[in-house]
């Protein structure tokens, strides 16, 4: 019996079988002193050990890759304490928007959706440009901070040589 390696299409060792032959062509007879517990990989026709510091590397990669995708879903989660997700929710807070500054500029202007909601929630247009205003402005303050917070745990992530430093650069508190 004889062990047989088969690689991916990188070279990298996918699978060990143990068999009297060959199992197929894709099957390559394991090198002399082979260790089932080691990796290998075949480059240039030649198979070899995968040293501990390049499987290391392989895995903090995919580490940084995870925690970048970790980082993107915590950013939204701290946007959502600000504002309602969805794009047609996006171009109502725009126009919301766009009616404040036009009354602030001229109290005459025409504000439909502020005049509606004003009307709603039985205040004076006045007081919803304001509200609006207000919200706008505290959101915009988030939104720097939470843009800043994420590049500096995405420049953290990169140089992270360690799980500990992505749990560290993952560690944010957020507004």
């Amino acid at each position: 019996m004889k062990h047989y390696l088969r690689f991916d299409e990188n070279g990298r060792q996918v699978e060990t079988t143990l068999a009297p032959s060959k199992p197929s062509s894709e099957f390559y007879v394991a090198p002399s002193g082979f260790d089932p517990a080691k990796t290998y990989e075949r480059q240039s026709g030649s198979i070899s050990e995968v040293s501990g510091a390049a499987l290391e590397a392989e895995q903090l990669a995919a580490l940084k890759t995870e925690a970048k995708g970790r980082l993107i879903v915590l950013a939204e989660t701290a946007r959502g304490k600000w504002i309602t997700p969805g794009d047609g929710k996006a171009m109502v807070y725009r126009e919301k928007y766009a009616e404040a500054k036009a009354y602030q500029a001229d109290a005459t202007a025409e504000c439909p959706m502020l005049s509606v909601e004003a009307a709603a929630r039985g205040i004076p247009l006045a007081d919803m440009v304001q509200i609006v205003l207000d919200a706008s402005n505290g959101w915009v303050t988030a939104a720097a901070q939470i843009e800043a917070l994420t590049v500096t745990a995405n420049a953290a992530i990169e140089a992270a040589g360690s799980v500990e430093d992505l749990d560290a650069a993952l560690g944010i508190t957020w507004p």
